[in-house]
């Protein structure tokens, strides 16, 4: 079948504005792995040049698709405009395709590859806080639920730990590869204990809440321990630890561990009641009363010394789990990551990943901000010019992201875009279809009329 014959060969790259495009070379390029070339042809995503002259230009292609929520269309004329290569819609989605093998590792890579930021003490460097918990994402014309983003937060420096993109079928947990040995992980009442013991397993420390009315506690032996029947005189605003045994996952397997109970304050536990009372009749339940007990209370299973982490301290360091939703609503209101507009769960699962590898390069960026803040407030402080300010990690982030986006598009001039014209024909004309383009018809119709008021703006103009 016979088709049109299209530009193939790139467009002269004289007429492109070097200054417009460096920034990609200069800033992003050089903070990526040095084996980002290797592993391309080695995973199958780069393995011919047509069009294309490194795995670096697939690269900002892909994240351009991702970050600037484009369509194939749309990509190939960047691609075009930016001397990036003269590809086909087909083309991009097939590059796309190819490379998500590639893509995986290179967003473990350039999380696994940060740098220790410079105001961190030398002796943390071995240890450090983690916050686990996922959220979901969704596709177009999806449930809500398609694809899930399994997050670590590291809360000391401010920046991912690890991240995992799958579907809804993958319940909350953590790759066990991922989890480092004297680092301490929280996580909500989602992780059940799979997840506490790949944490002991590999010599870490847990901090992870439990309901109070399914948690089964053991003493050495093996006889039951009443934790209601313990905390039952607990007054508001109090806690106590308790310590014993838990069953873990495969046979015989258990773990030595303190479950800290907590009191809500009064006017907090009678909320905490009525709100779980609301979820249970909203769902079509009758009401449990064992549960609305335990709704008051706080219960966290750890493995942290109480002598090292009292009470008080286990509390707050659950608090600070909230750090990770928020930055949770930074990644989805920056990245307009709250609905993929892909109906394609594959394809969206790539964008998802793409669009984190932006938020992991981002992050680079805003630690270089905090350092240079960091460095100019010691200063400031020692003159007694200026009280300490908290840097606001929203700003930073809008900021040291909009920074990648501008350095990935990069961009042209008017005389660029006027000579690539030839080769940007197939991507804004399209070809005859047998569906009637109305508004090339009606207009064709209107200026074909003899109409008296055409005929009359005719002999005023030749007047």
């Amino acid at each position: 079948m016979s088709s049109r014959k299209q530009h193939t060969a790139p467009p002269d790259l004289e007429q492109l504005d070097r200054r417009l495009n460096e920034q990609w070379e200069q800033e992003i390029v050089t903070n990526l792995p040095k084996e980002l070339e290797d592993q391309a042809r080695t995973l199958g995503a780069f393995v011919r040049q047509r069009h294309l002259r490194n795995a670096t230009d697939l690269l900002r292609g892909l994240l351009t698709y991702a970050l600037a929520g484009l369509s194939f269309r749309r990509l190939g004329i960047w691609g075009v405009l930016t001397g990036m290569g003269s590809l086909s819609e087909k083309a991009w989605r097939k590059r796309l395709a190819a490379s998500a093998a590639w893509i995986g590792w290179l967003l473990g890579t350039v999380i696994a590859t940060a740098e220790t930021p410079d105001w961190m003490p030398e002796g943390l460097t071995g240890t450090g806080v983690v916050l686990t918990d996922f959220s979901s994402v969704k596709v177009v014309g999806g449930t809500g639920d398609d694809l899930r983003v399994h997050l670590g937060y590291n809360l000391l420096t401010a920046s991912m730990d690890h991240v995992v993109v799958s579907d809804h079928h993958q319940a909350e947990s953590i790759p066990k590869e991922m989890v480092r040995k004297n680092w301490i992980y929280v996580g909500d009442s989602g992780y059940r204990q799979a997840f506490v013991a790949r944490i002991i397993n590999a010599g870490a420390e847990v901090v992870v809440r439990r309901h109070g009315h399914d948690l089964h506690l053991e003493e050495e032996d093996g006889t039951g321990i009443e934790v209601k029947a313990r905390v039952k005189a607990l007054s508001y605003g109090e806690s106590h630890s308790l310590f014993g045994w838990v069953n873990l996952p495969g046979k015989g397997q258990r773990a030595f561990v303190r479950v800290v109970v907590f009191h809500l304050p009064k006017e907090q536990a009678h909320k905490a009641r009525e709100a779980k009372l609301a979820r249970t009749k909203a769902k079509g339940r009758k009401p449990n009363e064992e549960v609305l007990w335990w709704a008051e209370r706080v219960v966290i299973v750890t493995t942290l010394a109480e002598k090292d982490w009292p009470d008080e301290l286990i509390l707050r360091l659950y608090r600070a789990r909230w750090q990770i939703e928020l930055l949770f609503k930074r990644i989805k209101t920056f990245l307009k990551m709250y609905v993929i507009p892909i109906k394609q769960i594959d394809r969206a699962s790539l964008v998802v990943q793409l669009l984190l590898i932006g938020w992991a390069l981002q992050e680079q960026e805003a630690q270089c901000i905090r350092e240079v803040l960091h460095k100019t407030a010691i200063v400031e402080q020692e003159t007694g010019e200026e009280e300490p300010r908290i840097v606001s990690s929203w700003a930073l982030a809008s900021i040291s992201l909009q920074s990648l986006k501008q350095a990935v598009w990069g961009g042209w001039t008017r005389h660029r875009f006027l000579m690539c014209l030839p080769w940007l024909r197939r991507y804004l004309c399209h070809r005859p279809r047998k569906r009637v383009h109305q508004e090339t018809e009606i207009r064709a119709f209107l200026l074909s009329l003899s109409s008296p008021l055409w005929q009359r703006q005719k002999e005023v103009a030749l007047a």
